[in-house]
C-alpha cells in the first residue's frame, strides 16, 4: 500500500519536470530509511522483558493462583510471579 507522500513523489515523477527528477532520489532513500526505523523489533521470548497484570477475584485467587504459578514457572523458568 503506497503513503501519501509516495504518491505524490509517483505524481511528481509521472509529470516530470527537472525538480521531481531531482527530488527522487533523495525522497526515495528518505523513505526507506523512515520505513527501516518504523519497522517493528522481532519478538524474542527468549529475551523479552515484559509485565502482565491479572487481576481475579477472591475466589479466582484461591482457585487459580497456585496452578497458574506452578503452569508458568514449569514452562519459562526465567517468569517472576507476585501476588
Amino acid at each position: 500500500m503506497r503513503t501519501g507522500i509516495e504518491m505524490l513523489l509517483a505524481d511528481a515523477t509521472r509529470t516530470g519536470g527537472p525538480r521531481a527528477e531531482q527530488l527522487a532520489r533523495p525522497v526515495r532513500r528518505a523513505l526507506d530509511e523512515l520505513q527501516l526505523a518504523l519497522e517493528p523489533d522481532v519478538f524474542s521470548p527468549a529475551t523479552a522483558e515484559r509485565s502482565f497484570v491479572v487481576a481475579l477475584d477472591n475466589f479466582g485467587a484461591i482457585a487459580l493462583d497456585t496452578p497458574v504459578d506452578r503452569f508458568a514457572t514449569k514452562l519459562w523458568s526465567s517468569i517472576i510471579m507476585s501476588s
